[in-house]
């Protein structure tokens, strides 16, 4: 088991949050980004996540970024303010040793302080069995499922959403 340091993440985390990122974009199904985020981007998107209920959050074991959680923006339509989109991520070498969990139990227990937040949501490839069950652990509900809207490595694939009240 690993037992990261939760914090804040800083503009210096950046390169091992994309490198985490990245990877899962060139080969994996949790994300459905075809393009590997730039450094630009990568800035942006961490000013984006500075301020009220958009935030993330890094582990850290050893100094080094072993995974990371954010809450996003749900929609850009102001009435969907209480909502937001928990997306979390950990290295390859560091899976199944309880950082997710330790990631997902920490963004909860925020997302339940903040007044301004409502639901959490979830969008997960059906075949991202390990994220649906992470989820499903902390008592997120499947509220439906998108046939055949996401495409990656030329195949079609089904999207799950789940969500929690907090």
């Amino acid at each position: 088991m690993i037992d990261p340091e939760i914090r804040k993440a800083e503009p210096a985390d950046l390169d091992g949050i994309l490198a985490i990122y990245n990877e899962e974009v060139k080969n994996g199904i949790a994300t459905l980004a075809l393009e590997p985020m730039s450094r630009e981007e990568g800035l942006s998107w961490l000013a984006e996540h500075g301020e009220g209920n958009r935030c993330v959050y890094v582990g850290v074991s050893d100094g080094t970024v072993v995974g990371y959680v954010s809450l996003s923006r749900f929609s850009w339509r102001g009435g969907y303010d209480r909502c937001a989109e928990l997306s979390v991520y950990v290295a390859k070498p560091y899976r199944g040793q309880g950082a997710a969990s330790r990631l997902m139990a920490f963004i909860l227990r925020r997302a339940r302080e903040d007044p301004t937040l409502r639901a959490v949501v979830s969008i997960i490839t059906s075949s991202n069995t390990a994220s649906r069950n992470l989820h499903e652990k902390f008592g997120f509900r499947h509220v439906g499922t998108l046939k055949e809207a996401g495409w990656k490595f030329g195949i079609v694939l089904d999207v799950d959403y789940y969500e929690i009240l907090v």
